[in-house]
Formats: structure tokens, sequence, C-alpha cells
């Protein structure tokens, strides 16, 4: 028996199909819009933004640490501790960065936080003498809260401190870090584990959180609830990944790596209204 013929039935359906040159100019034509589309989509939010900062830049110029507690009296929630990424190169130089470092002091006693973060890759602070930082620091504050009336602060790095300022009790804790804090504080502490191990003055089940966090303390410092970078993008710059494990960090989209308490009052509008979850 002879079997039937098989008939393409497309064409008798649904007409002649595109050739490979009429299909490759449809596809180059929605593909080349919807890049269009997106591409002026982007620039003009990215100019939205660059015009709002400026305007924010002009609205907090020369901020006192009596407006930056103004503008936070309606949220609902503060970070006791708040950390700021200072870049060296960004700032120009230590000069920059100093000058920077005590400005986002000034901001924090402000904003009513008991506790602050200073961090810098290259560690140009934290080479210094403390107590110089301290009496730089203390100079700076003056201006804003008068000669005399400067908040009792403490000021250190590792386990050096020292205690500047004129009134009351401790307003605010600063610490200065480094990157030698983060992943090389980490590989010091897995090597003297190591060597304790290897003469039995320590077991494996001693190694534990708690452990690492209390020597992380003492050493180092404490993690912040805030952590904020003036960078356009999330870059830590090689800060500790310990102490980054549970806090908020924050960055401003298109900022352009602006320093400015713009950037500051954004984080802690964001920060109030974020639900922290510790633990499972």
């Amino acid at each position: 028996m002879q079997e039937p013929k098989s008939e393409n039935i497309l064409p008798k359906v649904y007409g002649r199909l595109p050739s490979n040159k009429v299909a490759d100019f449809i596809y180059t034509l929605l593909a080349s819009t919807f890049l269009w589309f997106y591409t002026s989509l982007y620039r003009l939010r990215e100019s939205y933004r660059h015009v709002s900062y400026h305007i924010s830049r002009r609205k907090y110029t020369n901020i006192t640490p009596q407006q930056v507690r103004t503008h936070v009296a309606e949220l609902p929630k503060i970070p006791q501790h708040v950390g700021f990424i200072l870049n060296y190169n960004d700032l120009n130089g230590f000069k920059g960065v100093l000058e920077a470092a005590t400005e986002v002091c000034a901001w924090t006693l402000g904003a009513g936080s008991s506790r602050l973060t200073i961090y810098e890759r290259t560690g140009c602070l934290k080479r210094e003498d403390l107590q110089s930082l301290a009496d730089v620091f203390t100079s700076s504050l003056r201006k804003y809260f008068g000669r005399q009336n400067v908040p009792h602060i403490i000021f250190r790095k590792g386990r050096e401190y020292v205690e500047a300022g004129d009134v009351g009790d401790t307003a605010l804790t600063v610490q200065f870090l480094s990157e030698c804090d983060g992943k090389p504080f980490m590989v010091d502490l897995a090597k003297e584990f190591s060597l304790e191990l290897a003469q039995g003055n320590l077991k494996e089940e001693d190694i534990t959180i708690e452990r690492i966090h209390k020597l992380t303390l003492e050493r180092v410092g404490d993690e912040p609830d805030l952590m904020v970078t003036f960078n356009s993008y999330l870059d830590l710059e090689g800060f500790s990944p310990w102490l980054a494990r549970i806090c908020e960090l924050y960055c401003l989209p298109d900022n352009d790596n602006n320093f400015g308490f713009q950037v500051f009052m954004e984080a802690l509008k964001n920060f109030a209204n974020v639900k922290v979850n510790l633990g499972s």
C-alpha cells in the first residue's frame, strides 16, 4: 500500500513566512527601541538625582549639631552606633580625611548616637598619635559647641584610648579603623588559634563565635548599627567582614562620591524604616 505524501501546510495556514533579513530587521528594531528607552530612562533618573542632590547640598551647607538634632527629631529610631567609610583619594589626602572625620563626629553628636566608627582604608588617621587626634577633634568641635561646652568624648584605636572634651558624662566613643583591622586581623587570629591548638593550649570546641567576637571587641572594636559610604555604589573598601555581619549598609546612588550631610540624612531615614531581624 502506498503511503500518502506529506504536505507542508504552514504556508497555507500562515501565509508566506518572513525571510531571514526581515526577521533580523524586526529584531534589531525592537532591540534598538528597548535600548534607547532604557538608556533614556536611566539618564533621566540620573539627572533628577544629580539635581536633587545639588539642592540638598545647598540646603545642608555648614550644618551644625543643633540643626542635625532638628532634622532627626521626627525619625522613629536612630542608630546608636554609626560608622563612616572615608576615602583618602576622594577627600584629597590626609587633610581632607581629617576635616571630614571631625565633621562626621559633629553630625553623630547632633544625631544623638553614642558610638562612632571612622574607617579609612590606608590608616592615615590610625597611624597618628591618638592624643594629637583628640586635640584636633576637640578644637574643631569648639566652633559648634563653644570653648567650654564640647561634650566628653573617648577616642580609641585598638586597646589604646584617650579622653577629651569639657562637660558631662561620656557623650560619644570614637574608634578609628583601617584595612588591617579587617581580613588581615582575621588571618592573624586564625594563625593564633592554630598555634595554640598545636601547642595544646586550646581545644577545637573552644573556638566559638562568642570567643571570636570577644577578641574582636577587645582588639579592634564593636560593630556599627549603620555603616555609611559616600560612594555611588556599595564598596566597603576592605572594611572588616566581621563588623559588617549584621550592620545596615548604605550608599546614595549616583552620588559621585560627594561628601555631604545629605548622604548621612538619607542613611538615617533609610535606617529608621528598616526592619532589623537578629537570629533565625
